[in-house]
């Protein structure tokens, strides 16, 4: 499986730990929550700021979300359908170099309830 390394990044809101690093070798399924959490964190904090005006990425945008509403909806999901969307989504925002990504407080409050239904804990 060739995942991205973006994902061994500490995920951060003002300094606070939300989302330890992941170790790309021990990926597996149940790790989907917490990467769709993660890029939603990162989406929010990204887009949010330089959108008005400008249409979003719905290469981008749409699997992730897509991700996220099957997560909701308790479907089985397999990494190995959703590679290419988080190797995707780490290229494009150019995440591969960083240890850490830093998030707004207001990416963590828009998604606090589906990281909480996923059992997702942040921070």
């Amino acid at each position: 499986m060739n995942l991205s390394r973006w994902i061994e990044a500490m995920v951060t809101c003002n300094g606070r730990v939300l989302r330890p690093a992941l170790r790309v070798d021990r990926v597996s399924d149940s790790d989907l929550p917490d990467l769709c959490i993660r890029m939603n964190l990162i989406l929010d904090s990204i887009e949010y700021e330089r959108c008005e005006g400008r249409l979003i990425n719905l290469d981008i945008f749409d699997p992730v979300t897509s991700l996220l509403d099957e997560l909701r909806s308790d479907r089985e999901v397999q990494l190995k359908d959703w590679i290419e969307t988080i190797n995707t989504f780490g290229e494009y925002y150019q995440l591969e170099s960083m240890n850490v990504i830093e998030v707004t407080p207001r990416a963590v409050a828009n998604i606090e309830k589906d990281a909480e239904r996923l059992d997702i804990f942040l921070g």
